[in-house]
Order: C-alpha cells, then sequence, then structure tokens
C-alpha cells in the first residue's frame, strides 16, 4: 500500500467510485479481509516530470517493489541507482554497476519502461511558459554566470 491508495480507499468506502484519472487502489478489500494480501501490488510506479520553475530537477521514473528500488533518471547527467532495501534500509549503496544484480536491473528497467508505455507516460509533458519562468538570482549568490539584469532580485 501507498499513499496514493488513500483516496480510492476513502471513495470506495463512501460509496463512490474512483475515478479513471485517479492513481492508486482501494485497499479496503485487504483491511478487512475481504482480498488476499499476496500479490496485491508487484511494484509502485513513481513520476517526476521536469518543470520550467525547477529546471535543474531532472524527469525521473522509479519502480518500488518491496525488496528493490530501481531509479532512472533523463536529462541530467545522474547515474541511475539501485537499491536493495532488505540489505540496505537507508539506500547508501547504489547496486546499478554491481555485475551480481545486472540481470535484476535489466529486468526492473524493462518493467518501468513497459508499465510507462502502458500508460502512454513515456514522453516528458510541455506546456506552454507564461513568462520568464523562475529565472531570478540573487545579487549576492554566485557568479558563476553572467545573467541579464533583470534576472536579478535583492532577496
Amino acid at each position: 500500500m501507498a499513499n496514493i491508495d488513500i483516496g480510492p480507499t476513502v471513495l470506495e468506502a463512501a460509496g463512490i467510485a474512483t475515478p479513471r484519472a485517479m492513481d492508486g487502489r482501494s485497499f479496503l478489500g485487504l483491511a478487512s479481509g475481504e482480498l488476499p494480501a499476496d500479490p496485491w501490488r508487484h511494484a509502485l510506479l513513481y513520476e517526476y516530470y521536469w518543470e520550467f520553475n525547477f529546471p535543474h530537477t531532472p524527469t525521473t521514473f522509479a519502480l518500488r517493489s518491496e525488496r528493490y528500488k530501481f531509479i532512472e533518471y533523463h536529462g541530467i547527467w545522474d547515474l541511475d541507482e539501485f537499491y536493495d532495501l532488505q540489505e540496505d534500509p537507508q539506500e547508501q549503496h547504489n547496486l546499478i554497476l554491481d555485475p551480481q544484480y545486472k540481470r535484476l536491473v535489466a529486468q526492473y528497467r524493462k518493467d518501468l519502461n513497459d508499465r510507462l508505455i502502458a500508460a502512454k507516460a513515456n514522453r516528458v509533458p510541455f506546456n506552454s511558459k507564461r513568462g520568464l519562468g523562475a529565472h531570478y538570482r540573487l545579487k549576492s549568490g554566485s557568479h558563476a554566470a553572467d545573467f541579464p539584469p533583470e534576472f536579478y532580485r535583492d532577496n
């Protein structure tokens, strides 16, 4: 279960159908013992899409099962990540390059991309900009690049 399952669960308890556009699944049947707990969900899909206001935060997709977490980045040079949550619950040891996990990483990458394709979520959506965006810089900030005067703010 995940936090995205709370809304559908509350709606089902109230006798209201979950809208198709809403993520998550009701766990009312699990909580009441009417449904078996295993396998309720193999893995949870995480999606974060690049935004104009946060240009240095890449589009990120992840697949998290009870034991493993696979994270794939798009738009920056970061290394993808793979963690064994049973052995490393604090996610301190990225196993993405460990030969022992090569086959498992490939399976998670395939599963992730299959889910994105099935959900038509394998593209980065862009909306029309309504202005210059979040371009302001602190005058007292770093001076690594030259910006036009209108990009600066006092605080």
